[in-house]
């Protein structure tokens, strides 16, 4: 049987490209381990909401970081 590399990846983002994962807040230690999270001063993890679909509850608010992103 051929074991999925994907999972055993030990890579992580490029520290020279910030980062921002908006989670539920009981996930963000578990997102501060992962390879989506990385060293750059300007990553974050902004903890929003209680349902897995965090989209659906605070559309706007989502919207306004995406926007801010481009300023």
């Amino acid at each position: 049987m051929k074991k999925d590399v994907f999972w055993f990846n030990q890579d992580k983002w490029n520290d020279s490209i910030p980062t921002i994962i908006i989670t539920e807040k009981y996930r963000m230690s578990e997102y501060e381990r992962s390879e989506y999270f990385n060293q750059n001063s300007e990553s974050k993890i902004i903890p929003m909401g209680t349902f897995h679909y965090i989209q659906w509850e605070y559309p706007h608010e989502i919207a306004d970081i995406l926007i801010n992103l481009s300023k």
